[in-house]
């Protein structure tokens, strides 16, 4: 009997002490801890049970004052530089060979009129639609057109089919471009141009950049007056 009051005595100290209490915040130490913040402020707290979730500890807040923050930087792509298209040429597919036949001047109806013959002296075979500009520059670039519409095989003449009656030169085979509406015999340059069907369609999409360039002169130095 007296072993069991001892027994009871005993549960009821402890009880009445406290060392049965599972509350954390009172065991903690006592102790100022520094954290700095995912911010990078740097604050010190009573104890380590203070320290909010995410906070890192550190010893001491003045060491931490001039520690850098590294923050991880985008890296800086090279810029794109845009994709220049170059405008497709037709050099070296054909080789246009010229024989100039006549070129005159006529007074009365105030144009010039050229003639030639023209070969093509590759085995490629100048594509049909594809025109042949006479392109006078100083003319507000004064343009006019002889459209391919037939194949034409290595050294065939171009428009051989078609046949001119010239008083002076008797009946020539080949082709003729004009430079009408001038008032007087003048000295100007002169080109004609071949370009492909996408390039031939107006006169300003033809050029020596897009086509090949057949002849070209000066109408004072190879036209005579009629």
């Amino acid at each position: 009997m007296k072993k069991l009051l001892l027994i009871l005595l005993s549960i009821a100290i402890i009880s009445l002490s406290g060392c049965t209490d599972q509350n954390p915040m009172q065991n903690c130490i006592q102790v100022i801890t520094p954290a700095i913040s995912p911010e990078g402020e740097c604050t010190e707290f009573p104890t380590p049970c203070d320290v909010p979730k995410g906070f890192t500890l550190v010893d001491s807040c003045e060491e931490s004052i001039n520690e850098p923050i590294i923050q991880e930087e985008e890296p800086i792509l090279p810029k794109e530089e845009p994709i220049i298209q170059e405008e497709p040429k037709v050099t070296g597919k054909f080789d246009f060979d010229s024989e100039l036949m006549f070129c005159e001047f006529t007074s009365l109806m105030k144009k010039y009129t050229m003639f030639y013959r023209i070969r093509n002296k590759t085995e490629n075979i100048p594509t049909y639609q594809s025109k042949i500009w006479l392109k006078v520059p100083d003319l507000n670039n004064y343009g006019q057109a002889k459209t391919i519409q037939k194949e034409y095989v290595k050294n065939q003449v171009l428009w051989e089919e078609q046949q001119l009656t010239y008083l002076g030169y008797g009946t020539l085979r080949g082709q003729n471009w004009e430079i009408r509406n001038q008032d007087k015999n003048s000295s100007v340059d002169f080109q004609l141009i071949y370009c492909e069907p996408e390039f031939a369609s107006k006169k300003e999409d033809c050029t020596p950049k897009t086509g090949i360039i057949v002849f070209e002169g000066n109408t004072g130095e190879l036209c005579r007056l009629a």
